[in-house]
């Protein structure tokens, strides 16, 4: 990730390293989840794609303009081309 951010290419990701409080007061060792990342990481995982529902449109939308997405990049995996309308 060094170089990445050496060579200004840096961008986010719904996900990522994290290490504060919990609610419980133990570590916790992830971001929290989003919408947008538990639907991806169920993709990658090979579970069912969620249905593409106007509300998990508009869930995704918002989570993407929270992060100030400008571009989504899916790279291979075993289940591409598995969502509707993919």
């Amino acid at each position: 990730m060094l170089w990445q951010a050496e060579a200004g290419m840096w961008f986010k990701m719904p996900g990522g390293y994290f290490v504060g409080p919990g609610p419980d007061g133990d570590a916790v060792r992830e971001a929290p989840p989003s919408t947008t990342s538990l639907a991806l990481d169920r993709i990658q995982s090979g579970g069912r794609p969620p249905d593409l529902t106007p509300a998990l449109r508009g869930q995704m939308a918002r989570d993407f303009a929270r992060w100030r997405v400008r571009s989504v990049v899916l790279g291979p995996c075993r289940t591409a081309g598995s969502w509707p309308g993919s």
